[in-house]
């Protein structure tokens, strides 16, 4: 788990959402103990794989994306047809 994660407010905001839902399994078990580690602790930590993922693959279009505009401006092209191949991208 990347603990970077815990700072942005969006990953704490569905955390608290989810948070009302975990609540709300709570009596399904005897106690509180049992809940989080039967639970809790597993769709927090499928909660925190998930956002790791989304990033992971949006990091990995944004760096493609890098790679190609690079490639496009190093390439011997005319500087009109560099500039139109970078912004139809």
């Amino acid at each position: 788990m990347n603990p970077l994660l815990m700072r942005d407010k969006n990953i704490i905001n569905k955390i608290r959402v989810q948070w009302a839902i975990w609540q709300n399994h709570k009596r399904f078990y005897p106690d509180i103990t049992i809940s989080w580690e039967s639970y809790v602790k597993k769709q927090f930590k499928r909660l925190l794989r998930q956002e790791e993922r989304e990033r992971h693959s949006d990091l990995r279009i944004m760096e493609n994306r890098l790679f190609e505009c690079l490639y496009i401006i190093r390439s011997d092209a005319p500087h009109e047809t560099q500039i139109s191949g970078v912004t139809t991208l």
